[in-house]
Formats: structure tokens, C-alpha cells, sequence
């Protein structure tokens, strides 16, 4: 794809995104006990910022979707709290997931390098990841799986502060993880504990100290998406064994970092990190999105 088709999302009315973010952080706190963590983070606040920055890019691309009358279907594709997500939404016959990303850059947009030259990612850490159920249907009839790669921009080139920052009370934590040792990542059929109970608990348990604050309202990138006639171009990268597609761009498109935990790839200068094998694309291969429907 060309970088002219790159779909950016601004200009988003600021009430309309705040009640995004807040909808996704409550449905991040809610689900925390039942969701695997797989990158083994210690922290009950990260954790569900990594949750809601992912219902985040999903719901801005809802948003863009409504404004633009495009078709896409995601109240079948929604799931409660208490189970794992299937796809994202569904449109043209087809199941999408939503790859969404975060990167790393001073000023609103990427001006160092180009949106195509970003990284098309989809996890891999073992055989039954992300990637290897790229050609799984969920849904009858489905004509397919298609990826779709969004990324938003989490925070300025050199810093730390996320766009978005949740701070739990200590009885708030304790309450939290009472519930993900109990739960322990599970899923349930049926609703596992009383949603009244379990807000009424935690609005008990806070303190004076702000629970979500917004730093920043980072626009939605939209590239493009791949489906079975691209999957045999993607290749593993930061596996340990290779370098697929570091040369992709002049110099190395990444740099493999040592770490006494792992591995990481420093795509682009420092633009996006990754540390998870990944099924790697530059986004330049992708379909565009914006021809597809």
C-alpha cells in the first residue's frame, strides 16, 4: 500500500474520546480477573492500561466506521467480560481482527519515517498464539480471516508518560488481586460475580487519588490488512534464530537488544518495541483498507 492510502482518524470531538477511554478502562478493570497475563506483568495498573489501549483503538475504529457509514458488524463479535474475545467485527463476508499497536514519536503525527514503513504484527510466542489461528473460522459462513493494523501513538519519543494512566487505591490492588488469584484467568459461561457488588466494592475502596487520567488523545492510524493470500509473506521475527526483514529499510529496519529478561526489537529508531516473537510484515505489502469495502 502507498502511504497516501493511510487512514488517519483526528479531530475526534475530546468528550467523545474521553468516554471512549473511560468505557475501555472500566471494561479493562472488570475483565483483569479473568484474562491470561501473558506478558507476565506484575503491576494490576498496567495491566489494565494494556487491556483498555486495545479496547481503545478497537472503539476509535468503530467510531471512524459509523462516521463512514461502513458497514461493520461488531455486536456479533462481542463477548463479556468473563470470555475470550473471538474477532473484532465482521464485514463483507469476512472475520477481522483489529492488530492495534503503539508507537512512539514527538508531535501528533510520524514525520521521521513513513506509516508504511511501520511493522504489521500479529503474536507468536507459541503454537497456539495469535498467528496460528489466522486461518480458524469463528463464525458460520465465514468467507474468511482478515487482519486489520491500526497503531496510536502512546507516548513522545523520549518519555515515559503514556496517553493514558490508571492509579488504584492499595485496598483497590488488594481487591483486584484477591479476584485474579481466584479467577485465575478463566472463562465462564455464565456471569461469575455481581457487577453492583463488585463496583460498589471497589467505589468503596478508593481513595482521594485520581483513578484515570488522560494525558493525551492520540489520533487512530489505519493501514491495511491482510488475509490468506498474504499470510505466506509474513515472516517470524524476534524468535532468537534469524533476522527476517531487518533489511527491509536503510539503516536496519530493527536492532536486537539483549536483555537479561529476553530479547527486544527496536523497530525504526525506537518507534515501536516489541518483545514477542511476531508473524512481522512491513505494512507497504498490506492491502489498503480504504479500497476494501
Amino acid at each position: 500500500m502507498k502511504e497516501s492510502e493511510i487512514v488517519i482518524v483526528d479531530d475526534i470531538p475530546s468528550q467523545i474520546y474521553y468516554s471512549i477511554i473511560k468505557e475501555s478502562v472500566m471494561y479493562a478493570i472488570i475483565s483483569l480477573p479473568f484474562t491470561v497475563n501473558r506478558m507476565s506483568i506484575k503491576s494490576p495498573e498496567r495491566r489494565i492500561e494494556n487491556i483498555a489501549k486495545g479496547k481503545i483503538a478497537e472503539k476509535l475504529f468503530a467510531y471512524y466506521c459509523e462516521l463512514n457509514a461502513i458497514p461493520a458488524d461488531f455486536k456479533s463479535t462481542a463477548t463479556p467480560y468473563f470470555q475470550v474475545d473471538k474477532r473484532d467485527f465482521l464485514l463483507d463476508g469476512y472475520e477481522w481482527d483489529i492488530k492495534n499497536n503503539f508507537i512512539h514519536h514527538d508531535g501528533n503525527r510520524l514525520t521521521d519515517f513513513k506509516y508504511k514503513d511501520l511493522p504489521a504484527l500479529i503474536p507468536f510466542r507459541h503454537e497456539q498464539d495469535q498467528w496460528s489461528k489466522r486461518e480458524k473460522a469463528c463464525f458460520k459462513n465465514s468467507k474468511g480471516v482478515r487482519f486489520l493494523f491500526t497503531f496510536l501513538k502512546a507516548t513522545e519519543k523520549n518519555s515515559r508518560k503514556q496517553f493514558i494512566e490508571v492509579r488504584l487505591s492499595p485496598e483497590q490492588k488488594d481487591f483486584l488481586c484477591s479476584l485474579i488469584e481466584k479467577f485465575a484467568g478463566k472463562t465462564f459461561d455464565s456471569e461469575p460475580l455481581s457487577l453492583p457488588w463488585f463496583w460498589g466494592k471497589m467505589k468503596e475502596l478508593k481513595n482521594e487519588n485520581l483513578s484515570l487520567i488522560v494525558n493525551d488523545f492520540p489520533n487512530l492510524v489505519i493501514t491495511g490488512y491482510a488475509d490468506g493470500e498474504l499470510f505466506d509473506q509474513f515472516k517470524i521475527t524476534n524468535s532468537g534464530k534469524d533476522s527476517n526483514f531487518i533489511g527491509y529499510l536503510q539503516p536496519q529496519w530493527y536492532q536486537m537488544i539483549k536483555k537479561e529478561n529476553g530479547q527486544l526489537l527496536k523497530f525504526m529508531n525506537g518507534t515501536i518495541w516489541t518483545r514477542i516473537p511476531n508473524a512481522t510484515l512491513p505494512v507497504s505489502k498490506l492491502k489498503s483498507f480504504c479500497f476494501s469495502h
